[in-house]
C-alpha cells in the first residue's frame, strides 16, 4: 500500500507496513481531488533483520532503523526508499 505525506512524519508510515513518499503540497492536492499525477518508482533497498534485542538498555527497533538509514544514506540509499521488515 502507498501512503502520500506532507510532512516530517511520513517515513514513520513504514511502522506500518506502507511504502510512505513524500510529496509536495500541489502533488498532494492532485492525489486527494483525484487528478492524475506522476510518481517515478526508485530503486528500492531491502533490509531483513533477525534476531532480537537484549533485556539490558533502552534501545528500539526504531532505534536500529535510524541508526542503519543513517550509516546507508550516504553510500548506498542516497536516492532510495529503505524498506525495513
Amino acid at each position: 500500500m502507498l501512503m502520500l505525506g506532507t510532512d516530517s512524519h511520513t517515513p514513520n508510515a513504514g511502522g506500518l507496513g506502507l511504502l510512505a513518499i513524500g510529496v509536495g503540497g500541489a502533488d498532494a492536492v492532485d492525489a486527494m481531488t483525484g487528478t492524475p499525477w506522476e510518481l517515478k518508482a526508485p530503486k528500492i533497498v531491502g533490509i531483513h533483520l533477525k534476531g532480537k534485542f537484549p533485556d539490558h538498555g533502552w534501545a528500539s527497533p526504531k532505534d536500529l532503523i535510524l541508526h542503519l538509514a543513517g550509516r546507508l544514506t550516504v553510500k548506498v540509499c542516497d536516492v532510495k526508499p529503505l524498506i525495513s521488515k
